[in-house]
């Protein structure tokens, strides 16, 4: 049936066709691939940023940056639709923490920056609505498991405070 089609696609996606012995110009996902795998991670098609998720983890948004650390690695950063879109793909129903917080004490700045100190953009479509809002106490970013609910996207992300308890997600470049 067309339902099963994603998921077939996802299984196919964990696998390499390339092997050792390619040796073309081209460039060949192979070994970024099975390198990836290896840390039980998802590549991100076209890329070669790997995703792990810690889907069963329910830690605050600084235990998530440190357990990122620990695998040589940052909390996820989102800058664009296509890492969103393969997020939410990824998560499914699961909230999980992104790498964004606003590291001042206004909650009214929304100042959000990635962990490399980018800008979080506000105009990628990707918030739920009215979010971010200026509610006390909101400097980190979460990404949600929520369905979409018009004008909200499907895993639309919310300010939230840092200590609630989430699933995350790390990123690494091979």
């Amino acid at each position: 049936s067309d339902a099963a089609a994603p998921i077939e696609d996802a299984g196919a996606a964990e696998t390499s066709d390339a092997s050792p012995e390619t040796d073309s110009g081209a460039f060949d996902a192979g070994p970024v691939a099975n390198a990836c795998a290896a840390t039980q991670g998802s590549l991100q098609t076209g890329t070669n940023v790997c995703l792990f998720f810690a889907s069963a983890a329910r830690v605050t948004w600084q235990a998530a940056v440190l357990a990122c650390q620990s695998r040589s690695s940052l909390l996820v950063s989102i800058p664009d639709v296509a890492r969103n879109d393969f997020l939410t793909s990824l998560i499914g129903s699961t909230d999980i923490w992104t790498g964004a917080n606003d590291p001042g004490t206004n909650p009214g700045a929304n100042a959000f920056v990635w962990r490399d100190g980018t800008p979080v953009s506000l105009a990628l479509g990707t918030w739920a609505a009215g979010e971010p809002d200026t509610v006390a106490d909101q400097f980190c970013v979460a990404k949600t498991g929520e369905a979409a609910a018009p004008p909200s996207p499907a895993s639309p992300w919310r300010d939230r405070p840092c200590s609630e308890l989430k699933a995350y997600v790390c990123e690494r470049s091979f």
